[in-house]
């Protein structure tokens, strides 16, 4: 990937910040630049379980296996407090995202800290 097709792509990720349509576009891209078959975005809210997601060239008779399998083998599934649990599991890791001064979570954009530390 040279830096044309990487700055063609974020154009279409930051597309799909005010277009949520563009995803699929995201996802067909994506899986175009990484060589791979199909892509699968998820949103799920671990508290109740229950998610939408978004599919490229997925074999639909794939995804409820895939589901089924995964689902139960999710962490957060056994626990009492799936936020409290993931909170904990973060403050050890190095993740940005993790962190609770992470510029996004206001919707605001830190163009000189994209990540806070």
């Amino acid at each position: 990937m040279d830096q044309s097709d990487y700055n063609q792509f974020l154009d279409v990720v930051y597309d799909s910040a005010v277009d949520p349509g563009a995803w699929p576009q995201v996802l067909r891209r994506f899986a175009e630049l990484t060589g791979a078959e199909s892509a699968l975005l998820i949103q799920q809210d671990e508290q109740i379980g229950k998610g939408q997601a978004i599919r490229v060239n997925v074999d639909p008779d794939a995804a409820e296996p895939y589901y089924g399998h995964f689902a139960t083998r999710n962490v957060l599934h056994n626990t009492k407090d799936p936020v409290e649990t993931l909170r904990k599991w973060c403050s050890n890791a190095a993740w940005a995202t993790c962190q609770p001064a992470w510029p996004f979570a206001e919707g605001r954009r830190n163009a000189t800290r994209p990540f806070s530390a």
